[in-house]
């Protein structure tokens, strides 16, 4: 898999793009590993187990 350029998000309490909810869900159900999807979308690893990214 191709790597990505790393995103920084700065402030707290943003919401997470469509996008970046649908990439979470496809890298999930694609068996990626939660730490390293939370680097590539630039936030914390609980973001990705907290919330339900079901589109």
């Amino acid at each position: 898999m191709e790597q990505k350029e790393v995103n920084k998000r700065s402030g707290k309490g943003q919401q997470l793009a469509y996008s970046d909810r649908c990439m979470i869900e496809g890298l999930r159900n694609a068996g990626q590993n939660v730490a390293w999807i939370a680097m590539v979308i630039g936030v914390h690893r609980s973001t990705i187990y907290r919330g339900n990214h079901a589109i």
